[in-house]
C-alpha cells in the first residue's frame, strides 16, 4: 500500500470529527492541518487532493541513503489532516478516493442516540442533527466501509481508550507518533471553529457518552424519532448499536 500522504476525517455531524482531526494533527509526526481559510478547516476530498499537489516530493533514494550513512533521521514529508465539510459529510467520490491511494479515511461512528440529542453552539436551542441526515450518513458509510483506504473509528472507543485507537491508526497507516492522544488537547489550536464544535478545549472526556439518558425529555424525543424513522432501528445494529431506550 502506498505510504500515507493524508488523513481525511469523514462521518455524520456530532460524531467526533473535529476531535479526531485535532488529535491526528497533534499526535502524528509531520502532521499538518489543512485550512481552507485562516479559521476554517473543513473541506471536500477534492480540496484535500488539490493541497497534496503542492507538497514536496518524497525524499530521493540518494538522500535516503545519505541519511542512513550518516545516521540522520530522514525528514518526513508533511502528513495532511483534514475533515469533511457539511456538504461532503453526506457524499463521497469513490473514484476520486481510489485514484489517490495515499489518502486514508477515518470514518467516525457514534451512538445514534447521542448524535440525535447533541447540541452545537451554532444552534443552542435545538438538536443539531435531524434523523433524515443521520440515516443518509449511515447509508453512505455502508457503501464505503469495505474500501481498503477506510478505517472505522467508534467515538465510544476513542474517548474510552484514546491511546489504543492512536496505536491502531499508526500501525494501519504506518505513521510515527509524537505524543499520546491523551495529551493532544494541550496542543489544539483555539480558533472559533474548534471551540464551537467541541464546546471547549479540554481533555478527552470518557463520560461524553450516553448523555441522552440524562434528561427524560431526551428519551421522549428519541422515542418519537425512532417511531417515525424505523430505518434507524434496522440500520444501527450494522454499525454496532442497539437502539433500545431502557
Amino acid at each position: 500500500m502506498k505510504f500515507t500522504q493524508a488523513i481525511y476525517i469523514q462521518g455524520c455531524a456530532r460524531s467526533g470529527n473535529t476531535l479526531m482531526r485535532e488529535l491526528c494533527v497533534s499526535g502524528f509526526q509531520a502532521a499538518k492541518l489543512v485550512k481552507v481559510v485562516k479559521k476554517e478547516s473543513e473541506c471536500s476530498l477534492a480540496y484535500l487532493i488539490e493541497q497534496l499537489s503542492f507538497l514536496p516530493a518524497k525524499s530521493s533514494g540518494l538522500l535516503s541513503r545519505l541519511a542512513k550513512t550518516f545516521q540522520l533521521r530522514p525528514k518526513l514529508p508533511p502528513l495532511l489532516i483534514a475533515s469533511r465539510n457539511q456538504a461532503t459529510s453526506l457524499s463521497m467520490n469513490r473514484d476520486l478516493l481510489r485514484a489517490n491511494p495515499g489518502i486514508r479515511v477515518l470514518w467516525m461512528l457514534r451512538d445514534p442516540r447521542d448524535i440525535l440529542t447533541s447540541i452545537h453552539a451554532d444552534q443552542p436551542d435545538e438538536f443539531y442533527v435531524k434523523p433524515e441526515r443521520l440515516i443518509t450518513s449511515l447509508k453512505l458509510y455502508d457503501e464505503f466501509k469495505d474500501e481498503p483506504q477506510i478505517m472505522t473509528i467508534h467515538y465510544e472507543e476513542l474517548v474510552s481508550s484514546p491511546n489504543t485507537v492512536q496505536a491502531r491508526i499508526a500501525q494501519a497507516f504506518q505513521l510515527e507518533t509524537v505524543r499520546d492522544f491523551t495529551e493532544g488537547h494541550k496542543y489544539f489550536p483555539h480558533f472559533r471553529q474548534n471551540m464551537r464544535a467541541m464546546h471547549s478545549i479540554r481533555p478527552i472526556d470518557a463520560k461524553s457518552v450516553q448523555k441522552w439518558r440524562v434528561k427524560q425529555e431526551y428519551k421522549e424525543y428519541l422515542e418519537t424519532v425512532l417511531k417515525e424513522h424505523p430505518a434507524l432501528i434496522s440500520l444501527a445494529p450494522n454499525y454496532g448499536y442497539e437502539l433500545n431506550l431502557a
